[in-house]
């Protein structure tokens, strides 16, 4: 016995076609990718979350500063 065309509702069959529910369809998927990821606005764009780079007390930054940061951490004590 030959299969036929199989009838019922699935993705792309709206009379508009597939192409109508891609940008809401994009839209969604993108937000819940985004909650999964935790991603901001900024990191969304491409900026770069996370400490400021040019913060002179981060241990891994480019313009660390050893003095700065050991009067930062005695003044905790």
């Amino acid at each position: 016995m030959a299969a036929g065309p199989v009838h019922g509702s699935g993705p792309g069959d709206s009379p508009e076609g597939p192409e109508a529910e891609a940008p809401e369809r994009r839209r969604k998927a993108h937000g819940m990718l985004k909650l999964y990821y935790g991603l901001s606005e900024g990191e969304a764009a491409g900026r770069p979350a996370g400490p400021d780079p040019l913060d002179p007390t981060d241990l891994n930054g480019a313009h660390f500063d050893p003095e700065v940061y050991l009067d930062k951490v005695l003044s905790l004590r």
